[in-house]
């Protein structure tokens, strides 16, 4: 959600920049990041569209499939031009998104993440 400013005051609309998006993701990998997000004042997402960013900018030489057990279902929104990104990366690399977005927890940039006000911003 954003606020957006009229002539007639302020409303809520829908953020089209973002898509909600479910997976599943390695729950000690999710711990974790939830602990970096409390630090940083931010949210596990924003953290981890900085690693994906990164890791689409940078592709590491060889991406392994990964199954961890501890895997659990974590629904959240990304930006719609950088899952589209990543799912075509997954695509190219035989690999799962989930197995993408485990990768990129251990490439965030805690400072380029959005802060937790960001969503309730107005234009």
């Amino acid at each position: 959600m954003v606020w957006i400013r009229t002539q007639d005051g302020l409303y809520h609309a829908e953020d089209d920049s973002r898509k909600k998006f479910r997976t599943n993701i390695s729950a000690s990998v999710l711990a974790s990041m939830q602990q970096q997000a409390e630090a940083h004042n931010t949210y596990v997402n924003y953290l981890l569209e900085t690693g994906l960013e990164n890791i689409l900018s940078n592709p590491p030489a060889e991406i392994h499939k990964r199954r961890p057990g501890d895997r659990r279902q974590y629904k959240t929104t990304y930006d719609t031009e950088l899952l589209t990104k990543v799912k075509t990366f997954a695509e190219e690399h035989k690999v799962n998104v989930s197995d993408v977005i485990e990768l990129a927890a251990s490439h965030v940039s805690p400072q380029a993440a959005r802060r937790k006000g960001y969503r309730h911003r107005i234009e």
